[in-house]
């Protein structure tokens, strides 16, 4: 074989060799790639769905209430209308242009206060739409009065203000008052209201079918309060009487309230007490203006003194080195006898005209040497044994050595004054 054939059979065997591989490599494919699929219908052409395709756009968007005036303090929620129904995106959002007046509180609108806002609803592809709407005032429910009583002084003059309730109703009714003594106060049509004279009347507040009233009262003020008592100075057991006086004299407003303080009182009538312990008891008398006044008087234990001077008048006799002396009853109630006899004659003389002595006799205080000793006015057993010892005859009378006995009488008359006596027997 020459040069030239050898050639021509190479190309020949490798045209043979690469026919071969495309051949297996085409069935390797086709193995691979499954069934065959018949051949589109003419006319007919394969597109992949394109996303955007499946996309439906909000065409419109409203806000829907029974009513765009809405009574403050109610809450709500309005009905967001989306077309077309099957718009694939109905997300939207809401505000208002005036929270003062409508705003979103806890998954719904709140008509806070009165006036007007607008509500505005926009979808997502920024289609939009506005509602207005107008909170009004509640409905009237009641009125009523804060004040249960008005007091007033003559010619005084003030604006009587009643409440409605709620507080922002606003009724279509003006405000009627009426006063049921226009001798005691009159009220003109905007509320004005003049005191005219002392008295009581009820005022009348009337809007369509509520009404209200309140208790005007005129007085003239007291200034000042005084109590006024006959004296200052008792003793237990007495019933004492007070008076109130008030400045100016024909004050109407005259609740006065009565309070004591200190010994114990009980209290038997408007102004007048008993004392039932002694020391210091304090009346306070308050008017309703608080304007007030307070007296203090002096509640004396006569049996206490009796007992003091008793024990003082033995203290004398045993610094001077004489025997004590003892009591009895006799003569304590000869003593108390004497007592109250010098309140009408303060002299060894009584009443009378009879020696004092016969008193003695009379409760039974038997003697052969008998004598008494008198003082007024003294505050204290202490101040009337000092003034018995400075006086030369009382001195003598209690340091005589033949008295072994004695009887002691403290009496107070109307004007607080005390009465002292000493009465002995041997």
């Amino acid at each position: 074989m020459n040069k030239k054939s050898i050639r021509v059979t190479i190309i020949i065997l490798s045209t043979i060799l690469a026919l071969m591989i495309t051949l297996i490599i085409m069935a390797v494919v086709r193995q691979n790639s499954g069934p065959s699929q018949p051949a589109p219908t003419p006319g007919q052409v394969e597109k992949t769905p394109d996303p955007k395709d499946s996309i439906i756009n909000v065409l419109s968007i409203s806000i829907e209430l029974e009513s765009t005036e809405i009574i403050k303090g109610t809450r709500f929620r309005p009905e967001i209308i989306i077309l077309p129904d099957n718009a694939t995106d109905k997300f939207y959002e809401i505000h208002s242009d005036n929270e003062r007046v409508l705003r979103y509180v806890g998954g719904n609108w709140l008509a806070a206060d009165l006036g007007a806002a607008n509500l505005t609803v926009t979808a997502i592809n920024g289609i939009s739409s506005t509602l207005r709407i107008t909170v009004i005032p509640p409905d009237l429910e009641a009125i009523e009065f804060q004040e249960e009583e008005i007091i007033m002084e003559p010619d005084d003059i003030i604006f009587l203000n009643p409440v409605f309730i709620p507080a922002d109703a606003v009724p279509f009714d003006p405000i009627i008052y009426n006063s049921s003594n226009d001798k005691v106060a009159i009220v003109a049509r905007d509320g004005r209201l003049t005191a005219i004279g002392t008295g009581t009347t009820r005022i009348t507040a009337t809007v369509g079918e509520f009404s209200a009233e309140v208790t005007v009262r005129v007085v003239v003020p007291i200034r000042s309060v005084f109590i006024v008592m006959p004296r200052r100075v008792y003793s237990i057991g007495d019933t004492a009487q007070f008076t109130i006086q008030l400045d100016p004299s024909n004050a109407s407003d005259e609740f006065i309230e009565i309070t004591f303080s200190g010994a114990s009182v009980t209290q038997i009538g408007d102004t007048s007490f008993r004392c039932d312990e002694a020391g210091e008891v304090t009346i306070t008398a308050t008017a309703e203006n608080d304007r007030t006044s307070n007296l203090t008087i002096l509640v004396h234990d006569l049996v206490e003194f009796a007992d003091e001077v008793f024990r003082l008048t033995n203290l004398e006799r045993a610094a001077a080195g004489l025997s004590q002396f003892t009591r009895t009853a006799p003569l304590n109630q000869t003593a108390l006898v004497r007592a109250n006899e010098t309140i009408q004659s303060f002299s060894h003389t009584r009443p009378d005209g009879r020696d004092y002595i016969t008193a003695f006799v009379e409760n039974g205080a038997d003697y052969l040497v008998a004598g008494e000793n008198l003082a007024l006015g003294q505050e204290n057993p202490a101040q009337v044994l000092k003034d018995w010892m400075d006086s030369t005859g009382h001195r003598a009378t209690i340091l005589e050595s033949e008295f072994s006995r004695m009887g002691v009488g403290v009496v107070m008359d109307s004007n607080g004054r005390l009465y002292w006596t000493q009465t002995f027997t041997n």
